[in-house]
């Protein structure tokens, strides 16, 4: 069974645009997004910043 290149090619620009526009909306409100991230407490306060600034930069 083969797939088609072109849907290979769709799917994967799909996740880039995905990726890309959640990256925007967290590198627009850098202080918004650390908040977000706090409140959910999966890291430790001292982490949570310097994590907020690393994970736009990664989904980019």
């Amino acid at each position: 069974m083969h797939i088609d290149p072109i849907f290979i090619i769709a799917s994967a620009l799909a996740i880039a645009v995905l990726l890309a526009s959640a990256a925007t909306h967290k590198l627009r409100a850098p202080a918004r997004f650390a908040r977000q991230l706090a409140d959910y407490q999966l890291l430790p306060e001292a982490v949570t910043r310097p994590a907020a600034r690393v994970i736009p930069v990664v989904e980019l």
